[in-house]
């Protein structure tokens, strides 16, 4: 069993979730499943918006519009 089959899960049609382990750069891998299910490829620019209490949450640009919607939408702690 690969590595990333033993840290890694479908969670229905359109979601994906997995552990990753961070480097010694601060680098993470993107598991090939989640690369696949947001159609990323080599290059594609990704918007990384990190939370003290909510964690860290990375999106593709493209989806960028919807993420600000959403902020927007929320009230500030």
């Amino acid at each position: 069993m690969t590595e990333e089959k033993k840290n890694s899960t479908s969670v229905g049609k359109n979601r994906y979730m997995a552990t990753v382990k961070v480097g010694s750069k601060g680098q993470i891998v993107i598991p090939q499943k989640a690369r696949q299910l947001l159609h990323l490829k080599p290059g594609d620019m990704l918007l990384m918006r990190a939370d003290s209490s909510l964690g860290i949450a990375i999106q593709p640009l493209d989806m960028v519009g919807d993420l600000f919607d959403d902020l927007f939408r929320t009230s500030p702690n």
